[in-house]
């Protein structure tokens, strides 16, 4: 049920675990893709051998535009009119203020980077061996003394995060350091997962003001509060088993709107749609599982594997749409309506009702229709006892487990043991006003629109009516202002009242 989208009425999010449908692109297929740097309409592609390929159509088609002589482009980073392509074996950091026509050394005082970002006038780099900063765009650097190999930056706010730590094979313990000064300070917020021993932070992200953190051995860790603590998110990724230890390797992290995305060493791509609280896999058509780097370029989502370049659209990807959820009261009775645009993988819906100062409890149960393209819609009748104001939400549920809920609705139900006519709203119109009434038993109700002289000019209602609450609209756009008088009849029951129509 995540997310969906609702154009009329509020938005709802569904959890949907949508076919990804990758493509491999022409780009550099016998060479495996470690990083990616978005500028504008360019998508640029760093390699292992292969140098750096530049596209202009979102990773459609690509073309090589040098550093081919250099081993590794372990990092890229577009900074106004500047790329800066960093080497994983310090061969030094290039630079390219054409687009990557011609490559030009940075003259920076560290040999590589992992990680470049920009924090208003600051540039920040991750390194082997420190952050370093700049304030003139690259010109010029110094070190911010963290002394730590970083290995991926992340902003949010005015607080800058640094990952940190060696590779499992390398023992070096990994944790997550912060810095609310622009470097000049530096506090480690981990190690992550309450004391749990990460050989190495791999990747940072924030989203919705989350931080989430990739490690190479222990999955993702989420932070709600900068870091001060953190909670592994792992419901449904890979584990891999390496001597007695259980495995997570996670090399990147990347979002798309509410959605992130994880790339797995030897497990694909995988696409949580609920801040982390559970994952599906979206690798069908992607044959190569080591996803190295991923980054979002206009509608695409595109993959750095050890083969190449991949690339699919996002919109197969999220979650479909909800396009309706209402609840109407009759009597003692609640009827829930919703439809969906098109369903993938949807097990069903469990329909949660909340009364009162009570939590939310599930009193039903409606079954998916798994994965269809055409519309369809839902209904779900809840028998209450008493009277009161109710709220409803759907928690819709993938065969693979994953969930998540709607937005929540909420409906009055008024118990009635006589005919009421309630005085219209607003009073004084112009031109449309909301008339409601009570019905205490089934049968036919007739409402009617008469004139000051007492004859009916409109027949608003007369049908066959449930018991409970009923508003309807009135348009009086084709009368004149003045005095009118509406009327209901049901049964032996006869009740009029006056409004007025002001233009």
């Amino acid at each position: 049920m995540k997310r969906l989208f609702l154009f009329l009425l509020p938005a709802f999010l569904f959890q949907q675990t949508i076919i990804p449908q990758w493509v491999q692109t022409n780009g550099p297929n016998d060479a495996p893709v470690y990083s990616f740097a978005v500028s504008g309409a360019n998508l640029f592609a760093g390699t292992s051998g292969g140098g750096v390929f530049l596209s202009t159509n979102n990773g459609v088609s690509w073309t090589s535009i040098g550093l081919t002589d250099q081993w590794v482009i372990n990092s890229l980073a577009v900074i106004g009119t500047k790329v800066f392509a960093g080497t994983g074996w310090n061969q030094g950091v290039f630079l390219s203020t054409d687009n990557g026509t011609t490559w030009t050394s940075a003259n920076t005082p560290f040999g590589g980077f992992s990680h470049m970002v920009q924090l208003g006038t600051h540039l920040f780099a991750g390194t082997g061996d420190d952050v370093f900063v700049s304030t003139d765009n690259g010109t010029s650097w110094a070190t911010t003394g963290l002394n730590e190999i970083v290995n991926c930056l992340a902003i949010s706010g005015t607080n800058l995060f640094a990952g940190t730590g060696e590779g499992c094979c390398l023992g070096g313990g990994g944790a997550v350091f912060l810095t609310t000064n622009n470097g000049t300070n530096w506090n480690e917020v981990g190690p992550l997962g309450s004391g749990l021993m990460v050989h190495m932070v791999t990747c940072l992200v924030v989203s919705n003001a989350d931080l989430y953190a990739g490690t190479d051995t222990r999955g993702v860790f989420r932070s709600t509060n900068n870091g001060t603590n953190w909670s592994p998110v792992n419901e449904g990724l890979p584990q891999y088993l390496r001597d007695t230890t259980w495995y997570i390797p996670i090399e990147c992290l990347v979002t798309s709107g509410e959605n992130l995305l994880a790339g797995i060493g030897g497990g694909g791509v995988f696409l949580s749609t609920n801040s982390g609280s559970s994952w599906s896999e979206v690798n069908e058509g992607l044959t190569s599982m080591n996803v190295h780097s991923l980054v979002v370029s206009g509608t695409n989502l595109v993959a750095g594997t050890d083969s190449g370049i991949w690339k699919r659209s996002l919109a197969e990807m999220v979650p479909v749409e909800l396009t309706s959820f209402t609840a109407t009261a009759n009597g003692k009775e609640v009827t829930l309506n919703w439809s969906t645009a098109t369903e993938l993988n949807n097990q069903g819906f469990e329909v949660q009702r909340k009364f009162g100062s009570n939590d939310f409890v599930t009193v039903g149960s409606v079954k998916g229709h798994g994965t269809s393209t055409s519309p369809n819609q839902y209904s779900y009748v809840d028998k209450l006892i008493d009277g009161g104001k109710y709220f409803y939400k759907l928690k819709q549920i993938d065969f693979n487990g994953a969930f998540e809920y709607s937005d929540v609705i909420e409906v009055d139900v008024r118990t009635l043991d006589k005919f009421t006519l309630e005085q219209n709203y607003p009073n004084p119109f112009n031109p449309t006003t909301t008339i409601g009434f009570g019905v205490m038993e089934k049968g036919n109700v007739r409402l009617s629109v008469l004139n000051i002289l007492g004859e009916e000019i409109q027949i608003l209602l007369n049908e066959e009516k449930e018991s409970g609450y009923h508003p309807i609209d009135f348009n009086g756009s084709d009368l004149p202002s003045g005095v009118y008088f509406y009327q209901l009849r049901a049964g032996n029951f006869i009740e009029t009242k006056k409004m007025i129509l002001l233009r």
